[in-house]
């Protein structure tokens, strides 16, 4: 039989381990909700972010050249060309830093890692701001979340 102790313990646990799995679903939830917005955000403090991008494959060819002489071709990692909702080009730099090119390709703003608010958002939501431990730790809290809700009606 399972004494007194032992029982008040593991209710104490469950109940420690529910407020903690709590707190990380909702800051998740916070955050995704937040980069559901971050183009409006954007859009909001970056007007060029408005403007109506050059979608030709002459617009993409100048914006592609206008990225490696700004930054030369070792340097850059991606680029994210920008839509008929969002008008910026977003081209990540090798060692964690970004930046925005407008649709001329001009030089717009450029940040190191976490440096603006949408992308300390973005670090939050995917790896609570502790690389891969932190996508680790929240794909495991999204896991005990999906499980739960699954037992709950058992």
């Amino acid at each position: 039989m399972v004494s007194r102790s032992v029982f008040k313990w593991c209710r104490t646990a469950h109940a420690w381990a529910g407020a903690a799995l709590s707190l990380l679903l909702f800051v998740l939830a916070l955050s995704g909700t937040a980069l559901v917005f971050k183009d409006d955000y954007v859009r909001l403090v970056e007007p060029a972010a408005r403007a109506a991008p050059d979608l030709s494959s002459e617009g993409m060819v100048k914006v592609v050249k206008a990225a490696e002489v700004h930054f030369g071709r070792e340097q850059l990692s991606a680029l994210f060309f920008a839509s008929h909702d969002f008008g910026l080009h977003k081209v990540y730099l090798r060692d964690d830093k970004a930046a925005y090119l407008t649709s001329d390709g001009s030089l717009l703003d450029t940040w190191e890692k976490n440096g603006r608010v949408e992308d300390w958002v973005f670090d939050l939501h995917h790896y609570l701001l502790a690389g891969r431990t932190g996508a680790i730790v929240a794909g495991s809290a999204g896991l005990a979340a999906c499980v739960l809700v699954l037992t709950l009606g058992l």
